[in-house]
This record gives C-alpha cells, structure tokens and sequence, in this order.
C-alpha cells in the first residue's frame, strides 16, 4: 500500500497529482483534469520547504527543501535577504546537501534575534534547466520574484514566550451545558483558541473533532469561554458516532493556542505545553506525540440535571391563607437546597428574599412544601414594601434546586416545567447563565394576593 503526505488545497483548483497519470511522480500545482488522465511535466520539479518560521537566535536554522521530478537534482540552493525591505542578491545564496528526495540547507549565521530573513528556493537539474519557487511552493519566474519580495518565505531568529494559560471547567457539568473556560496571555497575537475532543472511555484524536474558540463571541486577547455542548463526534471514517453531550459520557480534551506568527502551543492536563513551530501548516511536528496520548488530556464526565418534576401554588391566595408551593424533584446527586426566591412590585432580585425549603420539617430527596405566607419583601436598596401576602400584591418567584455542583432554577414556560437556567460554577464550572435568568422576573413565576 502506498502512503504519500497530500500537501494543503490550493485556492486556485490545482491538484496534488502523479505525472505523467499513475506514474511515480506526485505534483504539486498540476492542472486539475476531472475525468480524464492527470497531465503536467515530470521534468519539473514539485517543491516544499519545512523549517521554522521563529527559530532560536543563534542556532543553525536548518530548512529541508522535499522534492520530486523525473530528473536527476544537481543542485538545490536558497537565496536571501535580511531586514524590512529585502532585495535580490544574486550573491546571497547557500546551497544545500542533496538526499534522494530532499535536500538540507543551513541557514550559517542567519540567526541573529529580531532579524526577519527572507529567501526564496531554486532547483537545478542536470539537464540545464533552473527552476524558482515561491513561498506557496510554486514555481516562478525568477524575473517575478526578484521584483516581489512579498513573493519569498521568511523567518525572524528569537525566542518565542509560550503564552499562559488557565483553564476553567468542571470534571461533571451539566448535560447539554457543558463549557470550558480559557483564561491566557501571549507575546505575540493569539489567532487561534480551540479545543479538539474526543469521547468515550477509548478517546483518540481526529482532526475534526474540534470546538473554534476564536469563533466564539467571547473570544478575546486575554480569554474565552468555548461551549462544549452539542458537538457531533467523529470517528477515523468522518463517521458521525455520537455527540458530546450524549448522557455520562466522557469527554478527553486538550487545549491548541496558535500565535499570529505560525507557532502552535498544546497544553496537557498538568499544565505542561508542547510548542509546535513548523510552517507547513500540517499536523506534524513535535506536537504528534502528544496528540496521540490522551492520557495526558484533561477529562470531564457529564451528569443528568436535577428535575423539577412537580410544582403546584395557589394562583389567587388569600390575604389570610396559606400560600404553600408544593415541589417534587429527583437528582443523581443528593439536592442540598431547595429554595424559593421572590420579588414584589419592584420585580428585582434581591438576595434575602428567599425561603430555605431544605430547613423544611418536610424537606426530603424527592420534594418539599414551602409556606409563603406573610414573609417581608426586601427592595434593592434594603428598604421593606409589604410582604408576600398583602392584598393586591402580585408576587414573583422561582425555584432554585441545588447539588454540591450545580444549581439548577426552574420556572414554568407556558404550561411546562422548565429549566431555565443552570449555574454549575459551585465545582469551578465555566457554565453559568443564572445572572440573565434573575434580571427577568418576566420569566418567573407568579401569584396575586386577594
């Protein structure tokens, strides 16, 4: 079986192909011919160039230049140019050590921190011809690119700060809530935040199965929070075999910052980072091994929410009666309060508005009575307006369900108990979208006093 490294699509629909059609030669750049026998001249050599685009000041910079033609390779040499504002020179040239496919140029003395190198790539057969490539790896007029220097590949030597990074999650978020928040800081422009995942108790990587933080509209310089709920997962095949939010099951991730400079950072699950600072703008590089490991990615379990199965309350009490609000739930996880929160006419959240049914004689694991009876209502600004069983007074309320590590607020849409909200930051969880739910007493629940 063979197994060649397709280069990356080119925009301007031409191929990665053998020449002349099932041959041995594989070009890159052919004319695209669906349908019919791949053509182009084997003659001329496809090219690409792997190397560093930030290597450490005062180290070699080594560049491998691969390539491929049905011609013998005389010579393989790199011409650059230093600064700004590089300009040909017909004697700035190295020439490389040739191997049977490929061939190692040594960037001597071309390393000096903060200096931006610029070079292009001529292939010299033995039958004459010179042939010059750009930083696309396509072959050009020599003409075009010493006119061009925009045209030409390019390092700067210098050590590259590998950003921080602070994760923010919890090993059991709430199913369908699930997110990760990313807190970091680079040097150099962060282009690139995401986070590639696999599920299941044999996770391994693929490519597609990632989550684009810097498509989030949280996306920042100094953060994101990235949500993880409701993502297809693939397997080796592009087969869709689940979802990330499928009940219990565990997700494997890791972390990828790239900078606008082409260097790529993972993070393992202690922290540690992998640098990668290839230009290929392929998944090789240092960071494979890592990538192939996910026993070194960080992992969470998601849990099934606690369920507000029943609530029954007088719509239109008396002035004089009992106001008792009946709850039946059920978790996985033990429920350590059941609450209520209320407002008056002011319509605000205010803390201290609130009955704790957990201090209930009635209190259990699966419901509650809460007596709403004659309770002051606080404002905002710590004043009393009445109590919650004073005649006209329209009271809003909702029912908050508390676990070790989430909180859950329930409240009736329509006619259906709902879950509106979830807060699962009691087990340093990045989900939490309570804040929106106690600004809207619109979306509460409600009785008026008679």
């Amino acid at each position: 079986m063979d197994l060649v490294s397709c280069p990356p699509s080119q925009a301007d629909g031409t191929t990665f192909s053998r020449v002349p059609d099932g041959g041995e030669i594989w070009l890159n750049g052919t004319q695209a011919t669906p349908g019919a026998a791949n053509v182009g001249d084997a003659s001329v050599p496809s090219v690409s160039v792997d190397y560093s685009i930030a290597p450490t000041a005062g180290e070699p910079v080594i560049l491998v230049v691969n390539f491929a033609t049905s011609e013998t390779v005389s010579e393989v040499a790199v011409y650059y140019a230093t600064g700004d504002a590089p300009a040909y020179n017909v004697d700035n040239k190295i020439t490389g050590v040739i191997g049977a496919d490929s061939a190692v140029v040594t960037m001597t003395d071309l390393n000096v921190a903060g200096e931006k190198v610029s070079f292009f790539v001529a292939v010299s057969l033995d039958n004459g011809e010179t042939y010059y490539y750009d930083k696309d790896n396509f072959e050009t007029e020599l003409a075009t690119l010493t006119g061009d220097p925009a045209l030409w590949y390019s390092y700067t030597a210098g050590s590259v700060a590998a950003p921080t990074l602070a994760l923010t999650f919890s090993a059991t978020p709430t199913e369908g809530y699930e997110a990760v928040g990313l807190e970091y800081s680079a040097d150099v422009e962060i282009v690139e935040a995401r986070i590639y995942f696999a599920a299941g108790d044999s996770p391994m990587y693929i490519k597609n199965n990632k989550v684009k933080g810097e498509d989030e509209a949280s996306f920042t310089q100094t953060g994101v929070t990235i949500n993880m709920a409701n993502h297809d997962v693939e397997d080796a095949d592009g087969v869709i075999v689940g979802n990330s939010s499928d009940p219990g099951v565990q997700i494997s991730f890791y972390v990828r910052l790239a900078l606008a400079n082409g260097f790529e950072f993972y993070f393992d699950k202690d922290g540690n980072v992998i640098s990668d600072d290839t230009n290929d703008d392929t998944d090789d590089g240092p960071s494979d091994a890592f990538k192939d490991d996910p026993t070194m990615w960080n992992t969470y379990t998601n849990k099934a929410p606690a369920v507000l199965s029943t609530l029954t309350f007088p719509a239109n009490p008396a002035s004089t009666d009992d106001i008792n609000v009946e709850l039946g739930y059920s978790s996985d996880e033990e429920i350590v309060e059941a609450r209520i929160y209320f407002a008056g006419a002011e319509g605000l959240y205010v803390k201290n508005n609130k009955f704790k049914g957990e201090d209930e004689a009635s209190f259990t694991q699966t419901g509650v009575t809460i007596n709403m009876r004659d309770t002051d209502i606080e404002l905002v600004d710590g004043t009393i307006d009445g109590t919650t069983s004073d005649s006209g007074a329209t009271i809003y309320f909702y029912i908050r369900l508390a676990t070790a590590t989430s909180e859950y607020y329930y409240s009736i849409d329509g006619t259906a108990i709902t879950l509106m909200a979830v807060d699962d930051s009691p087990a340093d969880g990045a989900y939490d979208s309570s804040d929106a739910f106690k600004d809207d007493s619109s979306l509460w629940l409600s009785y008026t006093v008679q």
